[in-house]
C-alpha cells in the first residue's frame, strides 16, 4: 500500500491527506505545531472559481478558461501558464468539495471582490465569518477536521503534533523516500513512497523577508510565525529550484504591533475598505508629500503606489470635521476603536497645528504644510493638478488636525519552491525529484497570480493543489497517469 507523508496540517496539508486516503494510500500527516488549520485561523481563505454549484445557482455563467484569462492579465502574463491552468480547472471542484463536507459560504457567494482587482464575472467565494475572530478561514477547519478524524478512525492517516520535518531523506538516485523528524519522544525517521510539502510561505519570519526584500524593511507581517520558510530550505536542501524570489507584494494599511516587532496588530484597509476618500482625506508619504490621487479606484494602482514610497508607509491626514465624517465602520473595527487605536497608540497622531502634527509623524513641518495648501488651492480650483482626483469634498483646514499611520503588510508570500504541472518538485534543469510534490504558499503565489493579486487565488489553489498532489502521487505507485492541466 502506497504510504504518503504530508508535512504541514493547513490549507494545502489537510485536504491532501484526505484525498490520499481517500485514494488508498496509507498518510502520516506531521505538523510542527499543537494544532491543525495553519494559515486558517488567520486568513479570510477566499476562493475564486468558476462553474460552482453556487455560482450556477445565481445565474451566473462563467468557464474555467475566462477565469484564466482575468487572472493571466491582472497577473501581467507572468503567471506559469500550466498552473494557472490547473487551478482554474480544479477551482470549482475544490469550492463544491468544501461546501459538501460542511464549510458555510456566505449567502451573497459568490461576488465580486472590491478588495482587489476585480474579475469579469462574480466568482469570489466567501467563507461565513466567526464574529469576534480574524479572517473567516477557521470557519473551514472543524468541517476539514471532521473529514480528517473519520479517516485517523479507520486507521488509514496517522497524525503527528508538535512534530518538526528536520530532513528529507533520499535514496542513491536522488528520489525523496521519506523524512526526519523531530517530536515529543525526539527523532526519528518516517519511511514512505512520497512526501508532500504543505509548508506554506515565508511571510511569518521576519529576518527572512527582510533578507530576501531588503526594499522592503519596514514591511510588518499578519502571516503566522510557523510560515518560517523551513519547508523552503528543506526542498532546496534536495536539489529543489525557486521561482519569484524577488516578488513580494505588500498591501496598503498595516499598523505595527508595538509589543512584536516585525508583526501587524491589525489591518485598516483604509484605502480599500471604504469608498474612496469619502471624508476628504489625503495620503501621504513619510516625506510629506501625497503620492497617489486618494480617489485611485484600483487595488493594484494603490499597492503599486504605496510600495515605492519611503518605508511602504501610507499616512491618512485630515482635519476634524473630516474625523467626524470617518466611516463608523472600517474593516472589522469601529470608529471608537479605531480612535483609541485599539492596541497601538501612535496609530492615531493628533495636533492643534499641521506643523506640530508633521513634527509628532517626523516629517518635515513646511514641506507638509506646503503638501497641504497646495491641496486646498485645488479644492478651491475643483481641479486636482498633480494627481487628477475628483472626490474632494473640502478644504483641510479645521484644527485639531489628525493622522492615521499605516505600513505595508504582508498577508502571503510571491516567492517559493518550482514545481511542474504534476505539481513535482523540480530542479534547476526542470527535471523532476522523484517522490517530492508540494501545494499551497510553500509555492509562493507568484507561479499562479503572476505580477498581481488576484482575488481567491491563494487559498483556492492551496486547497485545490493539495489534493491534486495527493492524486498524483499517489498515481505515481499504482501506475496511473497523473492529473495535470489540460
Amino acid at each position: 500500500m502506497t504510504h504518503v507523508i504530508v508535512v504541514g496540517a493547513g490549507t494545502a496539508g489537510l485536504p491532501a491527506a484526505i484525498e490520499a486516503a481517500d485514494r488508498g494510500a496509507t498518510v502520516t500527516l506531521v505538523e510542527k505545531t499543537d494544532r491543525v488549520g495553519g494559515t486558517l485561523w488567520l486568513s479570510s481563505a477566499i476562493m475564486s472559481g468558476a462553474g460552482t454549484r453556487m455560482q450556477k445557482a445565481k445565474g451566473y455563467e462563467d468557464s474555467p478558461q475566462q477565469h484564466f484569462e482575468d487572472c493571466f492579465a491582472i497577473g501581467r502574463g507572468r503567471n506559469d501558464p500550466v498552473l494557472l491552468r490547473l487551478a482554474t480547472e480544479v477551482a470549482a471542484e475544490t469550492i463544491d468539495w468544501l461546501e459538501q463536507i460542511g464549510v458555510p459560504f456566505t449567502a451573497d457567494s459568490p461576488r465580486l471582490a472590491p478588495e482587489h482587482e476585480l474579475y469579469t464575472r462574480p466568482r469570489s467565494h466567501y467563507i461565513q465569518p466567526i464574529p469576534g475572530t480574524p479572517g473567516s478561514g477557521r470557519n473551514a477547519i472543524p468541517p476539514l477536521e471532521r473529514e480528517l478524524k473519520r479517516r485517523m478512525d479507520t486507521g488509514s492517516i496517522e497524525l503527528r503534533l508538535r512534530t518538526s520535518v528536520t530532513k528529507l531523506l533520499q535514496d542513491g538516485r536522488g528520489n525523496v523516500v521519506g523524512v526526519r523528524v523531530a517530536g515529543p519522544d525526539g527523532e526519528a525517521e518516517i519511511r514512505g513512497d512520497a512526501v508532500i510539502l504543505a509548508t506554506g510561505g515565508y511571510g511569518g519570519n521576519v529576518e527572512l523577508l527582510r533578507r530576501l526584500h531588503p526594499k522592503f524593511d519596514h514591511v510588518i507581517t499578519l502571516c503566522p510565525h510557523e510560515a518560517d520558510g523551513s519547508g523552503l530550505l528543506l526542498a532546496q536542501e534536495v536539489g529543489g529550484t525557486t521561482a519569484f524570489m524577488d516578488s513580494l507584494i505588500p498591501l496598503p494599511g498595516g499598523v505595527p504591533n508595538p509589543e512584536s516587532p516585525g508583526d501587524c496588530l491589525y489591518w485598516v484597509m483604509l484605502p480599500n475598505q471604504r469608498p474612496p476618500a469619502e471624508a476628504g482625506d489625503i495620503y501621504v508619504n513619510k516625506l510629506g508629500k501625497r503620492y497617489i490621487r486618494e480617489d485611485e479606484k484600483h487595488p493594484d494602482a494603490r499597492e503599486r503606489a504605496m510600495m515605492q514610497q519611503p518605508e511602504t508607509a501610507m499616512i491618512a491626514v485630515f482635519d476634524e470635521p473630516m474625523r467626524q465624517g470617518l466611516t463608523p465602520r472600517i474593516a472589522e473595527y469601529t470608529k471608537r476603536e479605531l480612535e483609541g487605536g485599539r492596541g497601538n497608540p501612535n496609530v492615531i497622531v493628533s495636533a492643534p497645528t499641521i506643523e506640530a502634527l508633521a513634527q509628532k509623524l517626523g516629517i518635515d513641518p513646511a514641506t507638509l504644510r506646503a503638501t497641504i495648501e497646495r491641496y486646498n488651492g485645488f479644492v478651491e480650483r475643483g481641479v486636482d493638478e498633480d494627481f487628477g482626483r475628483e472626490a474632494m469634498p473640502k478644504k483641510l483646514d479645521t484644527p485639531p488636525f489628525h493622522a492615521v499611520v499605516t505600513y505595508g503588510v504582508v498577508l502571503g508570500t510571491m516567492g517559493g519552491v518550482k514545481v511542474n504541472g504534476q505539481l513535482q518538485v523540480v530542479r534547476e534543469d526542470g527535471s523532476p525529484i522523484g517522490g517530492l510534490y508540494a501545494a499551497g504558499e510553500i509555492l509562493g503565489k507568484g507561479q499562479i497570480m503572476g505580477d498581481g493579486v488576484c482575488s481567491g487565488l491563494a487559498a483556492g489553489p492551496a486547497f485545490s493543489f493539495g489534493r491534486v498532489a495527493a492524486r498524483n502521487a499517489v498515481a505515481a505507485f499504482a501506475g496511473a497517469p497523473a492529473e495535470a492541466a489540460r
